[in-house]
């Protein structure tokens, strides 16, 4: 049986052109559920990475006290975390076109 039905159905049903293996009685085969749960995890990593690099961000900044020198200067709140939303989100789309480069190339879909 498969690990992620809902997923695989869906995956499967999108543009992606994954040739699914069956087994005589019609179910997925165990490397189809296993192709299914390493695109889950290739695709997870970017974003515990942009949780993890905003938080160390403005952790690291909140201990330079630089975030109280910045809202001083007359910079809002808003814009002060808005800021670290949008470069790390910038840098997290790296990962995330890196991955589809490689799942390109391992399915041949590029």
């Amino acid at each position: 049986s498969s690990i992620f039905p809902f997923l695989l159905e869906s995956i499967t049903d999108q543009h992606f052109e994954i040739e699914l293996d069956k087994t005589m009685d019609g179910r997925t085969s165990k490397i189809t559920s296993f192709i299914t749960a390493l695109f889950i995890l290739f695709y997870s990593i970017p974003l515990v990475l942009f949780c993890s690099q905003a938080t160390r961000e403005i952790s690291e900044e909140a201990a330079s006290n630089m975030k109280d020198y910045l809202l001083s200067m007359g910079m809002s709140r808003v814009l002060y975390f808005l800021h670290h939303f949008i470069y790390t989100f910038i840098k997290a789309w790296i990962s995330v076109i890196g991955c589809s480069i490689i799942f390109g190339f391992v399915f041949n879909c590029v």
